[in-house]
């Protein structure tokens, strides 16, 4: 099951919510833990992709998922 990163606008707390794809799909907006507050939107972080043998790199979101024309190697 899937982790989900959330922020409070009302008073500034981070959290993560653990929810199922079809509880995303349904809407999911959870409340904040520290003050009930329903005023809560998702984080979306940077990821860490490791391509080969190279586990240098760091990329962002638009370019560590594959699309039809990435060719041979992407996504194992």
């Amino acid at each position: 099951m899937p982790i989900y990163e959330y922020h409070c606008d009302l008073c500034g707390e981070s959290f993560d919510v653990r929810a199922s794809f079809s509880e995303k799909e349904q809407g999911l907006q959870p409340v904040c833990p520290k003050c009930a507050s329903q005023k809560t939107r998702q984080v979306i972080s940077w990821v860490m992709v490791v391509r080969g043998g190279d586990r240098s790199g760091i990329s962002a979101p638009s370019s560590s998922f594959c699309s039809p024309n990435s060719g041979q190697g992407c996504c194992g």
